[in-house]
């Protein structure tokens, strides 16, 4: 039998030697899931040792209490992001506009993405409105970059939006929904 989906959430024990064992053993993963288990691990070297997994469709990750190299980090998912459905990142230390920009720059078919806890605004809206406009489903929570006009682009570009929640998003105001 091939292992399709990985779900390890809430593991606070792992060492960094998880990355290789699922590289190792979880080849044609599509669904892997680590939330609330890498808080610990250097999520840079640990995403970088998953490049070779071909098949990744979704991917959940964070949060961690240690700075992710945000180049190597966005590098080791873009690699991803051609076949990748689902985007979950939570709380990863570092990660800014820019470099959540990068990732969805080499996004095609993403249909969900969830990002909560990090620096994204005006770059990451724009990224995600021109590379993946069909996305449904975006969840974004915890940002005081996002504005009222990257809330206004986002449903004015992403025609296919069924689900949106802004949660603790502190600069949205009404004017958003104008």
């Amino acid at each position: 039998a091939t292992l399709t989906s990985l779900e390890l959430r809430d593991n606070y024990n792992f060492t960094i030697q998880i990355f290789s064992w699922i590289s190792a053993t979880a080849k044609n993963v599509a669904s892997l899931d680590l939330r609330n288990s890498c808080s610990d691990l250097d999520l840079t070297q640990g995403m970088e040792q998953l490049v070779s997994l071909g098949g990744l469709k979704m991917l959940y990750l964070g949060p961690t209490n240690i700075f992710v190299a945000v180049e190597r980090f966005a590098e080791s998912i873009q690699c991803h992001m051609a076949n990748l459905i689902v985007l979950y990142l939570d709380g990863i230390l570092g990660m800014d506009d820019q470099g959540i920009s990068d990732i969805l720059s080499f996004a095609t078919i993403l249909e969900e993405i969830t990002l909560i806890d990090m620096d994204f605004g005006t770059r990451t809206i724009e990224a995600l409105c021109s590379m993946v406009p069909n996305t449904e489903k975006v969840t974004l929570v915890g940002s005081s970059q996002l504005r009222d006009a990257d809330l206004r682009c986002l449903t004015k570009t992403c025609k296919f939006l069924s689900e949106i929640s802004i949660q603790k998003c502190t600069a949205i105001t009404s004017e958003g929904f104008n």
